[in-house]
């Protein structure tokens, strides 16, 4: 999975542009299956205008970035109150290219399943006792 930020920028160039309420909703209901769009979140504070950070599925880095960019053209035209807003560009933070499979610096592949991932590893394997023991609490 790759975090794709879209950077975007008013149509007026006007740094107090509002942003549409349903962005977020727009993009991700305007992707399609193919573009593995899971999640997308609004840094509506980042300057010198706002991200959307776009979770994709991909297998390459480029497919990530490109599928982002195609769902946001299609929200453009699902949702015409994004038409006030310009995708300036589509990649992933600097982050990504320490993780990407056959860098030069030889860095680490990225995990992958979520059994790989870390995310799991300070969790017991199972609960030390059962939720109707009063002893256990």
């Amino acid at each position: 999975m790759y975090l794709v930020h879209l950077h975007l920028r008013p149509t007026d160039d006007s740094p107090f542009s509002a942003l549409p309420d349903r962005i977020c909703t727009g993009l991700r209901a305007a992707a399609r299956a193919e573009d593995g769009v899971e999640h997308v979140v609004l840094h509506g504070d980042a300057r010198p205008y706002p991200v959307l950070g776009v979770y994709v599925v991909a297998d390459r880095l480029e497919d990530a970035e490109a599928n982002a960019a195609r769902a946001w053209e299609r929200a453009l035209t699902a949702y015409p109150e994004l038409g006030g807003w310009d995708m300036v560009e589509a990649r992933t933070p600097l982050i990504a290219s320490f993780y990407e499979e056959g860098s030069t610096r030889g860095c680490p592949a990225p995990p992958r399943s979520r059994a790989e991932n870390g995310q799991d590893r300070f969790r017991p394997p199972e609960l030390p006792f059962q939720p109707d023991d009063r002893q256990g609490w």
